[in-house]
């Protein structure tokens, strides 16, 4: 006699994982508040040794590069921690492309500052 077979509420589990299940649906932007503010972290795997962020040479040029790009931008930084392979921020802005412009520009020179291309 054949043993009874369990009925599952859920239907077949997918066993698969990746493009297939994202076919037909809508990329979208993260959601971002303009009204609340956003904590970031910017960490990097070669902030290590001489690269640190916490080096003689990067920490306060890093604290420039932050407060300079935060005024081009019309980012307003309310807290910043740096630590030796990352960045937290907590920051508001008002326009998704402030954020945007600031993270890209932010992100970009700090790379070129502690890679010694500046």
């Amino acid at each position: 006699m054949a043993r009874p077979q369990q009925f599952s509420f859920f239907g077949n589990p997918a066993r698969y994982f990746g493009g297939r299940l994202l076919l037909g649906r809508r990329k979208s932007e993260r959601p971002l508040s303009s009204r609340e503010a956003l904590h970031i972290v910017f960490r990097s795997v070669w902030a290590i040794g001489a690269n640190s962020f916490l080096a003689k040479r990067n920490k306060n040029e890093i604290d420039r590069l932050i407060t300079s790009a935060a005024a081009r931008n019309n980012i307003r930084v309310y807290e910043r921690a740096i630590a030796g392979n990352h960045i937290h921020l907590i920051i508001y802005f008002k326009r998704r492309k402030d954020y945007c412009s600031f993270a890209r520009s932010l992100t970009g020179k700090i790379a070129a500052h502690v890679m010694n291309h500046m």
